[in-house]
């Protein structure tokens, strides 16, 4: 049986590859732009435009999302108007934060299941 185990960049090395993660995500560059999006939001305290390029997981349901242990993510709790780079295209949206532990396992219990082991 395999671990899984959380990695953590510094904050450092985020600040100089989040630029160049930006544009090859835009560009839809081969299968970046098919695992990773750019959230375009606007803070709910601070009222800056902000863009975080994030993993990107497809439901089964329909719907995308990702995954983060970041603090951005509470801007999210109530519902937020965004917009997500999906490669070449952007579209707007209303974002959820999802805080139920029994939903948040569902979710990655079914991502584990459809890219397996071996991703």
């Amino acid at each position: 049986m395999a671990e899984i185990s959380a990695t953590h960049l510094s904050d450092r090395l985020l600040r100089l590859m989040n630029p160049v993660m930006r544009v090859l995500i835009r560009t839809g560059v081969g299968s970046l732009s098919r695992e990773m999006m750019v959230i375009n939001w606007t803070g709910r305290r601070s009222g800056r435009s902000l863009r975080t390029p994030v993993s990107r997981f497809d439901g089964t349901d329909g719907l995308v999302f990702t995954t983060t242990p970041s603090g951005f993510r509470h801007n999210f709790s109530e519902g937020w108007p965004a917009q997500l780079q999906l490669g070449r295209q952007l579209v707007a949206v209303e974002g959820h934060m999802i805080s139920d532990p029994g939903a948040v396992a569902d979710r990655m219990f079914a991502i584990l299941d459809d890219i397996g082991l071996k991703r």
